[in-house]
């Protein structure tokens, strides 16, 4: 039954993104993390309150002033600290979730057409790597990347 729902899976994802699957490995990761990101402040851009979490950044930085100008940890400053940092969380969630919930189903797929291929070969070989690199290093590096660029292109401050 479940080996079925994993085929059903599989070939439905091959049938819609299969023609990247084409393309260099390292080209294919690439794309879907920079896909990922735009999609990942899309989301964020429609379901995050920008102004609410300016205003909660704002006092967060004066009590960091107050907290750095104290010799001594002022308790009431800190949990305030604390009650900010949980309501941006909580001004994050539902974005963070969403994002999960559409980015997380890709890498399953991935995983089974790339988990024993060396996406990018490197000229030389690192200690405890070597001298290949999978696809969830090379998407972790192209997604922190491409997110620093492309938050900074964008404008986005979350």
């Amino acid at each position: 039954m479940l080996g079925n729902l994993y085929a059903f899976y599989l070939t439905t994802f091959d049938a819609i993104f299969g023609k990247l699957l084409f393309l260099p490995p390292w080209l294919v990761i690439a794309i879907l993390a920079v896909a990922f990101n735009l999609l990942s402040i899309g989301i964020a851009k429609a379901t995050v309150d920008v102004e609410a979490l300016g205003k909660l950044k704002a006092r967060m930085e004066e009590l960091k002033r107050k907290l750095a100008k104290s010799k001594k940890a002022d308790d009431k400053l800190l949990e305030e600290a604390f009650r900010l940092n949980f309501k941006m969380l909580g001004l994050k969630a539902k974005s963070l979730i969403l994002t999960f919930l559409a980015i997380i189903p890709f890498f399953p797929w991935l995983n089974h057409h790339y988990q024993s291929v060396a996406v990018v070969s490197l000229p030389f070989a690192l200690p405890l790597i070597g001298s290949g690199i999978g696809w969830v290093a090379w998407y972790l590096l192209v997604s922190l990347c491409s997110s620093f660029v492309l938050a900074r292109l964008l404008r986005c401050e979350f």
